[in-house]
């Protein structure tokens, strides 16, 4: 009789268990996938429909033509900008020049996370895939701390500078010798919540305008997935908990 009734709890434990996985699986894919831009005509229907709030609505009413174009005096901005979210990310003791590493940093600075990752996976440079990574692995940390993701990101900064260097001896013809440097640098990296509506309002032209206005609703629309799916990991948790509670609970009556 004990059996009949413990053998659906260990299903119902097994059933959640199984969903939990399935959930934290789909938001860690869902995360780090690319970005999209929206077609201009997707742009433009969006913008005729009513906005859901007021953020909404201030962005859409900057992407108009008459609007004035990158007019925004730069301590407004930096008071903005400084209200921002950042979260920093490091890489130490990297093998290589700080010279060569910024040639990969000075490519990916000031775009969008999915931007950047999206031209470091085509970069044949041979540190790309190590500011890949960091990025990545910061970016994450984002979604941790804040609740962030890649989509509402930008990389504020990112710079190398050098490390301990090693002083080895270069031997030379006829008993000469010289020295030769085994040089290391350390990757800084700062990714910054983007501030869609100063980006509408800094954007030279209408049709950036309108790209940072589709960049603005594939974030918002990102934020509403990870906001779901946040509930729907932390409803299973719950569940799991008190499937094992009842277990142990059954368990002690024996």
């Amino acid at each position: 009789m004990m059996m009949v009734m413990m053998t659906p709890l260990y299903n119902t434990q097994h059933h959640l268990t199984s969903k939990l996985t399935t959930a934290l699986s789909r938001s860690y894919i869902r995360c780090f996938s690319q970005v999209a831009l929206r077609t201009n005509d997707d742009v433009e229907g969006n913008m005729s429909v009513m906005s859901e709030t007021a953020a909404d609505r201030r962005v859409a009413a900057l992407v108009q033509p008459y609007k004035a174009y990158g007019k925004v005096k730069p301590r407004i901005a930096s008071q903005r900008l400084s209200k921002m979210r950042v979260v920093e990310g490091k890489e130490k003791s990297v093998r290589g020049s700080p010279w060569k590493l910024n040639l990969v940093c000075k490519f990916v600075a000031g775009l969008p996370v999915p931007e950047a990752l999206r031209q470091l996976s085509f970069c044949k440079k041979q540190k790309a895939p190590l500011v890949y990574n960091v990025i990545r692995r910061t970016a994450n940390l984002a979604d941790i701390r804040h609740g962030l993701q890649p989509s509402q990101l930008e990389v504020a900064e990112c710079y190398a500078t050098s490390a301990a260097t090693l002083k080895r001896i270069q031997f030379h013809a006829r008993g000469r010798h010289g020295k030769k440097y085994h040089r290391f640098s350390h990757l800084n990296l700062k990714l910054r919540e983007i501030d869609f509506e100063l980006k509408v309002a800094q954007a030279p032209n209408l049709n950036l305008k309108k790209k940072w206005f589709a960049l603005y609703h594939a974030a918002k629309q990102d934020a509403e997935e990870a906001k779901t799916e946040r509930d729907e990991i932390k409803k299973l948790e719950q569940e799991l908990k008190q499937v094992e509670e009842k277990k142990r609970m059954e368990g002690n009556k024996k």
